[in-house]
């Protein structure tokens, strides 16, 4: 039988290879986000430890992981449920994907991004070029159309996540909840704010503030943070997410001392209106309903 090799991080490259061979530096697409890789190796699943988060109900909760090394990158499968498939076909190993590739996981579609770095003789200035966004079709930039006041302010709070992303997610990796606090909870309040007034709400917008506040609150071993989500969808008046309901039930036991008033008001409402409510919303609605007895528990 034959023995297949992982591809190993960090494969060992003559460095005048190295010095000959332009640099790259990648990125993943989800759900119309940038996710910057900043590391060897990143993680993918419904987990709130990954480094890149999924919402799909078929994606396991540690799905499968990107490797980069001086080759390349790889995509490697952790023995998910449902698997991984790179551009419609699924692999049952590790595998070399190029720029543009397309990785299903579960439900859920990943596209891997590059873009070309030159080798500066000066590392200083390598750096910097390095902490810039990635210049790639499609995202944000100053030549959009200009679009209502509303829809504006909540792109540019779009637009100000994507730039914190990298700390934030540098400060999780540390395990250092204050100053996850301290980057992003002037702006997960102010958003809080724009929700009150919004008539346009963007899902994957609300939806990553309500990760971002799951896991301080998780980091922080502080309950307002579940009050955000709850105040945050009530108003909207909208249910939540499923994923967004899934990470409160898996966590809401180790963070004890949610607001139930909050979230008994919240659902009192959502019933009012569910008469007008889609079937997938009624649906929503179930599991938020099922969250309530969980907190009474």
């Amino acid at each position: 039988m034959k023995e297949h090799k992982v591809p190993q991080v960090g494969t060992n490259t003559p460095a005048s290879e190295l010095r000959l061979r332009p640099a790259l530096r990648y990125a993943l697409r989800y759900r119309g986000q940038v996710f910057p890789v900043h590391s060897g190796v990143v993680t993918l699943g419904r987990n709130l430890d990954c480094d890149i988060v999924l919402y799909g109900p078929l994606v396991s909760r540690v799905h499968a992981r990107l490797l980069i090394d001086s080759e390349g990158a790889v995509i490697e499968d952790l023995l998910s449920r449902n698997g991984v498939a790179v551009d419609g076909v699924l692999i049952d190993r590790p595998k070399r994907i190029e720029p543009g590739s397309r990785v299903r996981l579960g439900d859920e579609t990943v596209e891997l991004l590059a873009e070309r770095v030159e080798r500066s003789a000066h590392p200083a200035a390598t750096s910097r070029a390095s902490e810039k966004t990635l210049s790639i079709p499609g995202q944000p930039d100053s030549n959009r159309p200009t679009a209502p006041d509303e829809t504006d302010e909540l792109t540019r709070r779009a637009d100000l996540f994507d730039l914190l992303g990298a700390s934030v997610e540098r400060a999780f990796a540390a395990q250092n909840g204050e100053e996850v606090e301290r980057l992003i909870g002037r702006h997960l309040e102010r958003l809080l704010d724009e929700a009150r007034v919004t008539r346009c709400p963007d899902d994957d917008l609300f939806g990553r503030a309500s990760l971002y506040a799951v896991r301080m609150a998780v980091a922080l071993r502080k309950p307002s943070w579940l009050d955000y989500v709850i105040r945050l969808y009530s108003c909207l008046n909208i249910p939540l997410p499923l994923p967004i309901v899934d990470q409160l039930s898996a966590h809401i036991r180790r963070v004890p001392g949610i607001n139930r008033q909050f979230l008994r008001d919240y659902v009192a409402r959502l019933r009012n209106g569910a008469g007008r409510m889609s079937a997938e919303q009624r649906f929503r609605l179930q599991r938020v309903e099922s969250l309530e007895r969980l907190v009474s528990l």
